[in-house]
């Protein structure tokens, strides 16, 4: 972008995504994640891995505390599923595409 932030390309199976990341307007410092995927065949289910700690405390629908040191806040109405595996807690969201678009932003902070 015009601030010289990266943003990474990559596509799984025919989905095309956007991976971005911007500060946080948040004072206690951190950035805000942006994913933007495209695709013209919507996938029946896909879902992203956010996070997988040994940690995970769920503050509210979508704020969450990593390992008791990060916290995590999730845009857009997006709604979280934890799970565990491996002896790790991870936290995952759906992609829900309307009209073959979705975006999410994930907000992480200190």
């Amino acid at each position: 972008d015009s601030n010289q932030r990266p943003t990474f390309q990559y596509r799984i199976g025919d989905v095309t995504v956007e991976d971005g990341f911007v500060p946080s307007k948040n004072k206690d410092g951190g950035f805000v994640r942006q994913l933007s995927l495209q695709t013209k065949s919507a996938p029946a289910s896909l879902f992203i891995r956010i996070a997988a700690v040994s940690k995970l405390q769920k503050v509210s629908e979508n704020s969450f505390v990593l390992d008791n040191e990060i916290k995590l806040s999730l845009g857009n109405g997006t709604k979280a599923l934890v799970r565990d595996s491996a002896g790790k807690s991870e936290l995952l969201l759906p992609i829900q595409f309307k009209d073959g678009k979705a975006t999410l932003d994930i907000e992480y902070s200190w």
